[in-house]
């Protein structure tokens, strides 16, 4: 099957010397940049390769919940190929330095709902460094839990990698201008998100509850 920029080559008159810039894994969803000139590419390539001149974050569901002290995983990432041809990574000594940021944004319990900075660019690095932490993304093939992933999909029908390129903040080039672009949530990831804000509202509601009628019934003792 053909790659993304080849796809886009065939069906989009003169765009035989556009470049893919960088790449997303195979089942995330988002925001993908392409060149359409060389000279652009190569500044941008360059800029990636600095730490902190492209704003690459995501939005990633995992499973358990995640702490919103875990703000940063530095951890070094190795890159191995199985006997049958599979690309796999792994946090190792002998792997090369990676750093990721995390914001969390919301959690049931059960499920948290992040903002994710890739600050490096390793492959797979968002989706090692959470199985690192021992919160596998929903949906991971390659590094979730299987387990929980199999009850979330009988319950609310999850058939996908829940990891999405949100969006991409580029600076000021050389004469090229800087911008910054988003990609909407698709249903799927939309449903899960929405499911997870409103159990954590539920459960906030049902501890206010309690807490009320416990106050309730202590003034009452009095």
């Amino acid at each position: 099957s053909m790659g993304v920029i080849e796809s886009i080559r065939a069906v989009i008159p003169g765009s035989e010397r556009w470049e893919l810039i960088h790449r997303l894994d195979r089942d995330t969803s988002g925001c993908l940049m392409i060149a359409k000139n060389r000279q652009y590419l190569r500044l941008i390539q360059t800029a990636l390769r600095e730490r902190n001149q492209i704003g690459k974050f995501y939005r990633a569901i995992v499973h358990g919940q995640w702490s919103k002290r875990k703000t940063l995983i530095e951890a070094p990432i190795a890159k191995n190929t199985l006997r049958s041809g599979e690309r796999m990574s792994k946090v190792s000594d002998a792997g090369k330095a990676s750093s990721t940021g995390f914001r969390l944004l919301h959690s049931n319990g059960e499920q948290s709902l992040l903002e994710v900075e890739a600050i490096t660019g390793r492959t797979h690095q968002i989706r090692v460094h959470c199985r690192f932490a021992g919160f596998p993304v929903v949906g991971d093939s390659k590094y979730g839990d299987e387990a929980l992933d199999k009850k979330l999909k009988q319950r609310l029908g999850v058939h996908r990698l829940l990891l999405h390129a949100d969006h991409l903040v580029v600076p000021d080039l050389a004469e090229f201008p800087g911008f910054e672009v988003s990609a909407p949530l698709d249903d799927e990831f939309e449903k899960i998100q929405k499911y997870i804000i409103l159990e954590r509202n539920m459960t906030l509601y049902l501890i206010r509850m309690k807490l009320m009628n416990l106050m309730n019934l202590m003034n009452l003792m009095n």
